[in-house]
């Protein structure tokens, strides 16, 4: 432990008994305590302004300084420091909805933005009331200089729409900025809602289309701590605040004369975070969301992968991230996996509100487009199109797959939903399955439709080779691969589906790469007949170093006869999290042989008769993934990084492998 971090509580005893009060008694747990890039095992005692008594596994009491302490350990201690202040009731990990005329639970800290579930729905028939919505200090928003300009958007709409510049009171008083625009005639109307971190100039934007037809009353919100909002999202990692903002602001939607109880949320990107989360409120007068190529979670689907730092951890700056943070390294963050399952688990049962996406297999949140489906496709109404596109055109820098047709299936329409007609009772996904972009008449690019996700599959294990091939017969000698990763001469990315940016986004051919000798390739058999992968792709690493802690990452290549390599999907796992995210991580020990187990994304493809498939195993892909300077400990710099001197092990005893979602051995 670094002696200019901590202070021995011996030292300072004077100091903490008079300026250190007792708290009442509210129960902490030892976690992982992460201050200037030191890792402490403690459990938090007293507090005060500018220090935090830190209880170590061993007994002894220290200081640690609060303006060391990561934004995770701050928010931690804020939560601790309200609850015993009596400010913050400790929040149930999830409840059903409680009724709107309940009385809310005491407001919380605007830092913190703890937040709990209400714990009963509010019928679409609640008492309606005069649309006004006010800042805490009493004035309307319009007053207090806000930055939003509602007449560009009016501009944009029917004449006769008219706006209101609202303050909407959350649960715990804080008021988010909410405009309004209301149709002309008596209304009332079913309400299309869009909650943005871009700023209610940029999120406004799909009004014009969605009302060219008919008319709606239209709603676009700062959400908390954005634009105009008060209060803070606190944790921007964590963004499960907005369930509860969400179904807060629907609640005080359906009550306003001019909405018939109807309400959908829509918007593409950033601008469908929310309604993603929302979905998982379970309001019940939310009939519809719409998140197209977007996700929810902002830790699983936007800023880290298995625990790595994704190129996306910098969009985060639109929910407050400082801008400057990329050190130290690497980034690490405790996410509450069990705590996230349960809400999924909740928001499963009895979900009414249908669930309308679209993504594409190259896209930064394809897979939280696929995971909605396998969780909420069985009890609910769930309806997924899967493209081969990147996030954006202008992103897609590899070849493009032109689709041959295939399955057809229903429209499924926001608007309609909205409107009341029928649904079709079965959910389904529609996705396109990738193929030879040579060959035309190969199986594959083609489009198909499964009521059911994973599709019925086998996991075919490819295991490595000594002599760098990839066989579907396990070793039966010793083997291993050594190689040499230097985080200051990082491999780049090419390719995937990683950003949103103008970078190299698709299926790009990576023998460019092919000289660097830090990439490990394993390479098949030409097939002797197609092969036709669905679902989420694995990798099983058995390793060892001389580091503490690194990173890992896998690629899955189309290797056509000509040559190319065309990448499909990437991963990247973390060696510190070899036991799980949700186990204590521990440093590793030089020579040891340990396993690292991670998924790599999903796809749907077919591979051709004659082509290889390729895995390509590296420690480094920058920008799409943190450097990782081979530290156990995060570091400034750097110049205090380290080389690692990696051996991947293909052994009988030790059996590194990938593993692939077969569906059938296609016939030609």
């Amino acid at each position: 432990m670094q002696a200019y971090l901590f202070i021995p509580f011996l030292l300072l005893s004077i100091f903490a008994f008079n300026s250190v009060k007792a708290a009442p008694l509210v129960k902490t747990e030892s976690r992982t305590w992460n201050i200037k890039g030191v890792q402490v095992e403690g459990k938090m005692g007293n507090s005060n302004l500018k220090v935090v008594v830190v209880t170590g596994a061993d007994g002894k009491k220290h200081l640690a300084q609060k303006s060391d302490l990561s934004p995770e350990d701050t928010k931690y201690v804020e939560d601790i420091e309200a609850q015993r202040s009596g400010k913050v009731p400790e929040a149930p990990s999830q409840a059903e909805p409680q009724s709107a005329t309940a009385t809310p639970p005491p407001a919380s800290s605007a830092a913190t933005a703890t937040v709990p579930p209400s714990t009963a729905p509010t019928p679409a028939a609640a008492q309606k009331t005069d649309g006004g919505g006010v800042v805490s200090d009493g004035r309307e928003w319009a007053e207090t200089g806000g930055k939003f300009n509602a007449e560009t958007t009016l501009a944009t709409l029917k004449p006769g729409y008219t706006f209101k510049n609202l303050m909407v009171p959350m649960r715990d008083g804080v008021g988010l900025a909410t405009t309004v625009f209301i149709p002309p005639g008596d209304g009332p109307w079913a309400t299309i809602l869009i909650r943005t971190p871009y700023e209610r100039n940029g999120g406004a934007k799909y009004f014009k289309g969605l009302t060219k037809d008919k008319d709606y009353a239209c709603v676009i919100q700062d959400p908390r701590g954005d634009g105009d909002s008060k209060g803070s999202p606190g944790d921007p990692v964590n963004n499960e605040i907005e369930i509860y903002d969400g179904y807060d602001t629907i609640d005080w939607v359906v009550k306003q004369p001019w909405c018939n109880g109807r309400v959908g949320m829509t918007g593409g990107s950033g601008n469908g975070m929310c309604a993603a989360m929302a979905y998982l409120s379970k309001h019940p007068n939310l009939v519809v969301v719409t998140p197209s190529n977007s996700a929810g979670n902002s830790y699983l689907y936007w800023s880290f992968e298995n625990g790595v730092r994704r190129w996306m951890y910098n969009w985060l700056s639109n929910r407050n991230l400082p801008k400057k943070n990329e050190w130290p390294k690497p980034t690490i963050y405790s996410y509450d996996m069990a705590k996230w399952n349960k809400i999924l688990d909740d928001a499963a049962r009895d979900n009414k509100t249908v669930y309308i996406g679209d993504d594409g297999w190259f896209n930064i949140f394809c897979d939280g487009a696929v995971d909605t489906f396998e969780r909420f496709a069985a009890t609910g109404k769930v309806f997924i199109n899967i493209g081969s596109n990147t996030h954006g055109a202008g992103s897609n820098k590899g070849v493009k797959f032109k689709m041959k047709g295939g399955a057809a299936t229903s429209p499924i329409s926001f608007l309609d939903v909205l409107d009341g007609k029928p649904v079709i009772e079965k959910s389904f996904i529609k996705y396109d399955v990738l193929g030879d972009i040579d060959d035309t008449s190969a199986p594959g690019n083609t489009k198909k439709v499964s009521e059911v996700w994973p599709v019925p599959s086998k996991p075919v294990s490819f295991y490595f080779t000594g002599n760098g091939g990839l066989s579907e017969q396990p070793p039966s000698d010793s083997a291993s691969v050594p190689y040499t990763y230097d985080p200051k001469n990082p491999a780049s990315t090419l390719g995937g589906g990683w950003s949103f940016s103008d970078q190299p986004n698709g299926a790009v051919d990576q023998t460019p790469l092919k000289e660097r000798k830090d990439i490990v390739r394993f390479v098949s058999e030409p097939l002797t007949a197609p092969l036709e992968v669905v679902g989420k792709l694995k990798a099983e690493l058995c390793f060892s170093t001389d580091v503490q802690d690194t990173a890992f990452i896998v690629k899955f290549v189309d290797i056509y006869p000509d040559g190319k390599e065309l990448i499909i999907r990437e991963g990247a796992g973390m060696a510190r999290y070899r036991d799980g995210l949700d186990k204590q991580a521990q440093p590793m020990e030089k020579g040891k042989v340990y396993k690292l187990e991670f998924p790599c994304n999903s796809t749907a493809i077919v591979f051709n008769k004659g082509h290889r498939i390729g895995v390509h195993v590296t420690s480094s892909s920058t920008p799409a993934y943190e450097v990782h300077p081979n530290t156990y400990e995060p570091v400034n710099s750097m110049d205090k990084a380290v080389v690692a001197n990696h051996t991947l092990h293909c052994s009988k005893e030790h059996q590194s492998k990938v593993i692939l979602p077969v569906v059938t051995a296609s016939k030609p």
